[in-house]
């Protein structure tokens, strides 16, 4: 084992292999995020979007944590919590209900923590991230799945011929927790974390003595202890489901693969072309459980309330950078520890299951056949139950957890709403228009494939038809806009709208099935305020056309936490042959707002190294064939 303690021999160029096929981060830091960022190669076509590292959301989901206590996770505080009164007090200014020396504040404590999130009066810790970054870690940041099941399945993403795909997804899930555990972006969201805290503190201080003044029985109030607790338990929760995520489809696609290499019978000794596609697979879904195991996390040392002070900055000591760790390891808020340890550790579990392995069977390692394929099963199996072990000592086990949006829509009252629906085609006669609802209906409603107990968000999740003669996109929203405050059941902000396409996706063959989702809040004209969206969104006009598996699992969940609506999700429609939003999509996302300026964009990009190399190649032709003109 002391020989291969750094890696065997070929491990450097079983790396650079694995980065260039594609399947996995092309790096070899865990933090690396130069291609999410700019300035980056082709940076220019690129959509670049602001984000704000502590989602906005977050600010009115803690409020209401305020009042119920109930963590992310399906856990209660034990903490004292404040009055529906006192609550509301925290957009109220000072002087309206602190008693003094507070109430000489005139901003309200809710104003402050917007303008920490992000704003133009405290904008430092705003930057650019690329589209798809800045999209995945929004809905990650709610426990929405990068994929749903049914989106998984028909993307046939199991499918062999598929398997690149899929591991962009992986990528993708990592690339967010990679950018949030990067030393510039960690110490950021806890500078946003820790100024909201200041500003609690006060607000903390207020309401304590005003409790104490109207009563000498009073119990103290920690908002502080509520903010440290809220958030550590959020970014606990956000982890686990990220990784549960990505492991549990980790796995799927790689049993398959771990069977054939089992029962695969090579012509010759030597590992033959099947067999080494099947072992780069295997390395490639390993490569992406390490950054995964270890990667996917949010510590919190350095936030007030946490007894860790900021580790990122570190250095590793020459212990740490030793290899293999013949002990269990443990967690560690330093990415670059984490990484270590995990890494050195599956090396040695991996060389003993290994060694066991050929022991218990009886096999030579120096003398059985590099093709045997008991020896390729040894070497898999070996990998993944030290993976599988060393994961279990950093992370503690895994639990199966319920969808965040799910659990929020629960509790404390029921959350969970439907979507008005608009009739816009009106010349089809009353049974055409019967066999759509049907087929809508009953299209929409296969979703949350493999949520078990969701009976009752299931119940909730309808549409609701709204009567009217409306002909216009206009025309519904004006309709929808005057009788959505008597609907508590509805989603304020979108509505779908039944266009001539609509009805057509659905009753015409092989064609896909999409509905228009409708931006309730969106204003036309010259004399509305776009602001970011102008460039974040480009020729977006207020509506999107979605696929209809996608109504419930994204836009449901999306709407039920607020955090990603419409307009955000345009750039990933606007490039689409059809301008259909078809869930994310890993890749660059351009800022072209059409399909063939995109495409024409991807033909040049494909084209111009050739077409450097060929000028290249010529200009080398032309100056060799002037030398003995020159020379004369």
């Amino acid at each position: 084992m002391a020989l291969t303690a750094g890696g065997t021999p070929h491990h450097r160029h079983y790396t650079d292999a694995g980065k260039r096929r594609g399947n996995r981060r092309n790096t070899d830091s865990p933090t690396d995020i130069s291609h999410l960022v700019p300035p980056t190669s082709g940076g220019k076509h690129r959509l670049w979007i602001t984000d704000r590292i502590m989602e906005p959301q977050t600010i009115p989901h803690f409020l209401e944590f305020l009042m119920h206590g109930r963590l992310p996770g399906d856990r209660k505080t034990d903490l004292p919590l404040l009055t529906v009164e006192e609550a509301r007090n925290m957009s109220r200014p000072f002087p309206e209900w602190a008693p003094a020396p507070f109430n000489v504040q005139q901003r309200a404590t809710a104003d402050w923590l917007g303008i920490r999130i992000g704003s133009h009066e405290d904008s430092s810790r705003l930057w650019l991230v690329a589209k798809e970054l800045h999209t995945m870690k929004s809905r990650l940041w709610e426990g929405i799945p990068p994929l749903s099941e049914r989106r998984w399945n028909e993307l046939q993403l199991d499918d062999p011929k598929n398997f690149k795909n899929a591991c962009q997804y992986f990528m993708a899930v990592i690339d967010v927790f990679a950018y949030l555990n990067h030393p510039r972006t960690k110490t950021a969201l806890r500078t946003t974390y820790n100024l909201i805290w200041d500003h609690l503190k006060v607000f903390e201080q207020a309401v304590n003595k005003k409790r104490k003044a109207e009563s000498d029985d009073y119990e103290q109030v920690s908002v502080t202890g509520l903010w440290y607790q809220y958030i550590k338990a959020h970014y606990d929760f956000m982890s686990t489901s990220a990784h549960h995520w990505v492991i549990e489809h980790i796995e799927r696609i790689r049993e398959p693969i771990v069977l054939e290499i089992g029962s695969y019978q090579p012509g010759q000794s030597e590992i033959d072309d099947r067999q080494m596609e099947l072992a780069d697979k295997i390395h490639d879904l390993a490569q992406n459980t390490t950054e995964a195991d270890y990667i996917i996390f949010m510590p919190t040392d350095g936030y007030k309330g946490d007894s860790l002070p900021a580790k990122e900055r570190e250095p590793l000591t020459a212990a740490q950078k030793a290899p293999f760790r013949e002990y269990p390891i443990s967690w560690s808020a330093n990415i670059n520890l984490r990484g270590s340890d995990y890494i050195e550790r599956v090396r040695f579990l991996n060389r003993k299951e290994m060694y066991d392995h050929y022991q218990r069977e009886g096999i030579s390692f120096a003398t059985s056949p590099m093709a045997d394929p008991q020896r390729l099963l040894i070497t898999c199996i070996s990998q993944i139950d030290a993976q599988t072990a060393a994961r279990h000592e950093l992370r503690g086990p895994s639990e199966p957890l319920i969808d965040h949006w799910i659990e929020y829509a629960r509790e404390p009252q029921p959350r969970v709403k439907g979507f008005a629906a608009f009739r816009l085609c009106h010349e089809h006669d009353d049974k055409k228009w019967n066999e759509f609802k049907t087929r809508f209906e009953a299209d929409i409603a296969d979703w949350g494939l493999g949520k078990k107990d969701i009976q009752d968000v299931r119940q909730a999740c309808k549409i609701h038809w709204i009567d009217g003669k409306e002909e216009s996109v206009e025309a519904a929203r004006r309709k929808f806009n005057s009788i959505i405050s008597d609907s508590a059941h509805l989603h304020h902000r979108m509505f779908f709208a039944i266009d001539e396409a609509t009805l057509k996706s659905y009753l015409e063959p092989n064609s896909s099935k999409f509905v228009l989702a409708v931006d309730a809040q969106y204003e036309s004209g010259e004399g509305a305020e776009k602001g970011e969206q102008d460039h974040e969104s480009p020729a977006y006009e207020g509506t999107l056309r979605v696929l209809g598996s996608l109504v419930w699992d994204e836009l449901g969940a999306m709407q039920t936490t607020q955090n990603v609506f419409l307009h955000q999700l345009w750039p990933f429609a606007m490039s689409d042959v059809e301008k259909v939003y078809r869930g994310h999509k890993p890749g660059n996302v351009l800022k072209f707002p059409t399909y063939e300026e995109t495409c024409a964009w991807e033909v040049l990009n494909a084209a111009m190294p050739f077409v450097i190399k060929l000028a290249a190649r010529r200009g080398g032709s032309n100056r060799a064939s002037s030398r003995p003109w020159a020379a004369r």
